[in-house]
């Protein structure tokens, strides 16, 4: 089913893509000759945002970061009160047939 989707799923998109970039090659052609402005707009694309963090920002605020106090005593206390069972009988044993049969 997941296999007959994906097929289905390319075919429809296949034919999509394709008009999409005759489209835009056919602009590209149109605005080459009657305004050059557009083409090299659309040859640039849009400019990407840029961060304007300097590096001393960047070094402070992972200081900041890797110098906060962690109370180390509290989280052995509470990785010590876990109740580890050690028994991992009901994953390991078979699956029966009576599990199988409400699921499907």
């Amino acid at each position: 089913m997941l296999n007959s989707s994906s097929k289905g799923y390319k075919q429809i998109l296949r034919p999509s893509h394709r008009h999409f970039q005759k489209r835009n090659v056919h602009k590209l052609k149109q605005f080459k000759t009657t305004d050059p402005r557009k083409f090299w707009k659309c040859i640039n694309g849009k400019k990407r945002s840029t961060i304007s963090a300097s590096l001393n920002d960047l070094e402070m605020h992972f200081r900041n970061i890797n110098s906060e106090n962690v109370n180390y005593d509290n989280i052995n206390s509470v990785v010590h009160n876990c109740h580890t069972d050690n028994n991992n009988d009901i994953f390991n044993c078979d699956i029966t047939l009576d599990e199988i049969e409400p699921a499907v």
